[in-house]
């Protein structure tokens, strides 16, 4: 798009163009009249919709960052990626990456940040509740019952960092986030004419646990029927920290000086059968 077509058609508004490139080579050169960018690529990849394992790293971001050179950045910050329709069937591979990339966020500081998405249900990178009254274009199908309003509660800190231009965020007050797939990647779901989603021989089984805490505190996850209980030192601020997964109940429990400050169980088991694949995490949040 010509911006600069745009911008002399309106001299009196002022205009600040921060269109999505996909290929950042392009930005060096561009005479468009954009006046920095937005990408993307929001999930591991090495371009388009091609999927790669993960983590997530900041490759796309240094690219747009060189070429922008020294022009705003507008760098993507996503949660997940999951999608089940007849025309797209894939999962990026996120996992730890609710965090990890807002640490990233902290190191690079970019200009600023674009969170993707509030409610795009489609592909499973919403960062709201239940929505109701969301018109369902079938991914209700994997939405509903899987709220995401915890993303929210654990970026809070890493948005007020980033707005201060800290290297950490600032933790006051002691809570959990957690967030799992309810069934092991294996998993057949017979009802499923579309099969399981592309990528997931990438992912772990693992139940993913954010600590949010003022002091540091002992940690301890049972995921599964029987299982043993799994406890971990976790340090005071934010840390991140995996289990495998099991089948049943997810109980989570954080313990200070022996003391139990936070505890609970999930609303939603981990199963081994399904009729529909459902690759979405569900999101649950501790608080005192």
């Amino acid at each position: 798009m010509d911006w600069n077509a745009v911008k002399n058609a309106l001299p009196d508004q002022k205009i600040t163009a921060l269109p999505n490139i996909q290929d950042p080579a392009f930005l060096a050169n561009a005479q468009t009249g954009l006046d920095g960018a937005f990408s993307w690529y929001a999930w591991p990849t090495d371009g388009g919709n091609s999927i790669i394992p993960g983590p997530m790293t900041t490759v796309w971001d240094e690219r747009f960052l060189d070429n922008l050179a020294g022009r705003p950045y507008m760098a993507p910050v996503s949660p997940w990626f999951f999608t089940h329709f007849n025309t797209k069937n894939w999962v990026f591979i996120c996992e730890d990456q609710p965090t990890l990339r807002w640490e990233q966020m902290l190191q690079l500081k970019p200009a600023i940040v674009e969170i993707v998405t509030w409610n795009d249900f489609g592909e499973s990178h919403y960062i709201s509740g239940n929505q109701p009254n969301h018109s369902d274009d079938g991914s209700g199908a994997w939405a509903t019952g899987y709220p995401h309003d915890g993303f929210r509660t654990l970026w809070a800190p890493y948005i007020a960092a980033y707005k201060a231009g800290a290297a950490a965020p600032s933790v006051s007050a002691d809570q959990v986030v957690y967030w799992y797939r309810t069934t092991p990647k294996a998993t057949v779901c017979a009802g499923d004419p579309l099969g399981p989603p592309n990528g997931i021989q990438y992912l772990a089984d693992v139940v993913f646990v954010a600590t949010m805490l003022t002091e540091p505190a002992e940690l301890t996850v049972t995921s599964g029927d029987g299982a043993a209980p799994v406890t971990v030192s976790v340090g005071a601020g934010i840390r991140t920290t995996n289990f495998t997964m099991g089948v049943g109940p997810q109980h989570f429990s954080v313990s200070r000086g022996g003391v139990e400050i936070l505890g609970g169980t999930s609303e939603k088991d981990v199963a081994d059968s399904c009729e529909k694949y459902n690759f979405n995490p569900y999101v649950g949040v501790l608080s005192a």
